[in-house]
């Protein structure tokens, strides 16, 4: 199984020396996608949302990677980006807690609201960039990416 996990890893090597960064989008789950993204990865960024089922799904994520951990040539950095946050929400407010307690100084800066925007991109085809550059949404993402180069992130 390690060998198939690195088909990607293999496939790119040699290849991306003029690369800053490359984004390897994938589904949460434990497949074989996330396999190779992970064996080919530095980091990993992983969405959560404003509610305890994301919580969850964060949890069987870092299970996920720790399962890959003895297999990795080094250890992944790990960072946790807060997503389709409503911030009035109490929920939301304790969520965005328990990821500082659990995780200090691994959770971005900027956190990405919910916005109807958002939704509505997909259906466009376009991304939030293309679809409404100058929303909220889209200074939002700006100030996420900003935060990966800089490693910022909550206090």
């Amino acid at each position: 199984m390690v060998q198939r996990a690195r088909l990607l890893q293999t496939a790119l090597q040699g290849k991306l020396q003029d690369q800053a960064f490359v984004l390897y989008d994938c589904p949460p789950s434990s497949g074989m996608l996330v396999a190779n993204a992970v064996f080919a990865a530095d980091e990993v960024l992983i969405p959560v949302g404003g509610d305890y089922l994301s919580l969850n799904g964060l949890a069987k994520m870092m299970a996920t990677l720790k399962k890959f951990e003895p297999f990795l040539e080094k250890p992944l950095q790990q960072w946790i980006e807060l997503s389709r946050l409503i911030p009035r929400r109490r929920l939301a407010k304790e969520v965005q807690a328990k990821l500082l307690e659990h995780f200090p100084g691994r959770v971005l800066a900027t956190p990405i609201r919910e916005a109807a925007v958002m939704a509505e991109c997909p259906g466009a085809g376009r991304t939030i960039f293309e679809y409404r550059g100058s929303s909220r949404s889209a200074k939002e993402f700006n100030l996420l990416a900003q935060d990966v180069v800089e490693r910022r992130t909550m206090q």
